[in-house]
């Protein structure tokens, strides 16, 4: 008798130019390989940096999942990156590949994939997006930026080297990603990460016509990503069970 297969939050690893990633997969109790599953990358911020492949599942969409499962049928995929290391380089490597590699052991149906990420993961989104972007469906940054703010020193880098242009970074990026499918959040009161980096970001997009939406979080600090993984219309939106526009 074949013993049925492990779900819920499985430990996994990759290997990306000799070093080993180590990475989390979570797989619905419903799962089976009858049919195709949609599937999140998810990027983590800051906070979640580490080697241990778990931390990452610890708050955001994993916490979300976990509180109530139902709202997202689908695999999820949380790779991680080491402290002093951002979604970007190599790192964004790590995340394709761990996506790759989970795309290869689940069922997963490769049209249905979203990307989403919260703070330093929603820049590495907004990242992956601009450099891979048909690899994913939909585009769900939560409180990333483009041009990296002056309240994140560590995070200090010339936009020039990840394909966007210093001169218009926002109409830049905005003119690659204009047919993708984007919910941009982000919250009103945000100290950590500026609020017009989202905004700036929205406009842009608008004024090309894009299928954007945009949730600004009259009330909300940084933590604006509880309050979007916890909104139905967010989760299905990320799913694949409708487009939210």
């Amino acid at each position: 008798m074949t013993p049925p297969r492990a779900t819920g939050f499985l430990d996994r690893s990759v290997v990306v130019d000799s070093k080993t990633y180590r990475y989390q997969v979570y797989v619905p109790r419903e799962y089976d390989r009858s049919r195709k599953w949609p599937a999140i990358l998810f990027l983590h911020g800051a906070g979640e940096r580490g080697n241990d492949g778990i931390f990452s599942t610890a708050i955001a969409l994993g916490n979300a999942i976990r509180r109530k499962p139902q709202r997202y049928p689908v695999i999820a995929v949380f790779p991680q990156v080491p402290i002093g290391s951002s979604w970007s380089g190599e790192m964004e490597l790590v995340a394709l590949a761990s996506l790759a590699a989970a795309e290869k052991e689940f069922s997963i149906d490769r049209t249905r994939v979203a990307l989403t990420g919260i703070s330093m993961g929603g820049a590495g989104t907004w990242r992956l997006a601009l450099h891979h972007p048909k690899r994913f469906r939909v585009v769900a940054p939560i409180c990333g930026w483009i041009v990296p703010p002056s309240t994140l020193p560590d995070f200090a880098e010339k936009i020039e080297t990840l394909g966007i242009d210093p001169l218009s970074p926002y109409e830049s990026v905005a003119a690659k990603l204009k047919s993708k499918p984007i919910w941009i959040t982000h919250g009103a009161k945000d100290t950590t990460v500026p609020i017009l980096e989202s905004r700036q970001m929205h406009q842009a997009l608008v004024r090309l016509g894009a299928p954007v939406k945009y949730t600004e979080l009259p009330e909300a600090g940084h933590n604006s990503w509880d309050a979007a993984y916890a909104n139905d219309e967010f989760a299905a939106f990320l799913v694949g069970e409708e487009t939210g526009h």
